[in-house]
């Protein structure tokens, strides 16, 4: 009961799931070659290798909490970032622009979802407490997934580009709804905190 409680409490983004499936089917629209689009996840790719080795101290200085708030938010952006995408989207104002806010939105939210998920947990449940998170983060990718590509095949448009926007559009409402339950994170965090100010600190003699 105590891990489910604990769990329970973390709040996790929403709208990743597909990211990579759908943006490589619009690429592969647009007739990029295995390179070009290869070069076009590489800054997201090169953000989470840079920075997974100063996760630690990036968590244990501003808090685990918010940096989950700044991963949802550029979740958020990165994705109404695409909606402005067209037939022929620049590399450097529209592409790596937009992959380098997936990147960051990856690269803060996962390590410290781990970090927080597992914070406080007795060693005897750590295994557990690691592989509930990674099978909701499973499943919930598979749901989302499934939704973005219902969302993306339903289209009746005669412009192909629509279907790719309503997906987008769906992932980045659901980015949006994980901003909210990070930012109550976030206060539950802050509100924790100033209560273990307030305790009084009991003299020993």
């Amino acid at each position: 009961m105590r891990l489910r409680k604990r769990l329970s409490e973390k709040p996790l983004p929403s709208g990743n799931g597909g990211v990579t499936q759908y943006f490589q089917n619009f690429l592969h629209f647009l007739h990029w070659s295995p390179l070009e689009t290869a070069l076009a996840f590489l800054p997201a790719g090169l953000l989470v290798a840079v920075t997974s080795t100063k996760m630690g101290g990036l968590a244990d200085r501003f808090g685990t909490a918010r940096l989950i708030v700044i991963g949802s938010a550029a979740l958020a952006a990165g994705y109404a970032f695409f909606l402005r995408v067209d037939e022929a989207p620049d590399l450097a104002t529209l592409v790596i622009p937009g992959m380098v806010l997936l990147g960051v939105a990856f690269a803060l939210s996962f390590p410290s979802l781990n970090i927080q998920a597992t914070n406080g947990v007795a060693d005897d449940e750590q295994g557990l407490a690691s592989g509930l998170l990674n099978t909701s983060g499973q499943v919930g990718g598979a749901v989302v997934l499934a939704v973005v590509t219902a969302v993306l095949t339903s289209s009746t448009s005669a412009d192909p580009l629509d279907g790719f926007r309503a997906a987008i559009a769906v992932s980045g409402i659901l980015a949006l709804a994980g901003l909210v339950i990070a930012l109550t994170g976030l206060r539950g965090a802050r509100t924790a905190a100033a209560e273990r100010k307030e305790e009084p600190v009991l003299e020993t003699v």
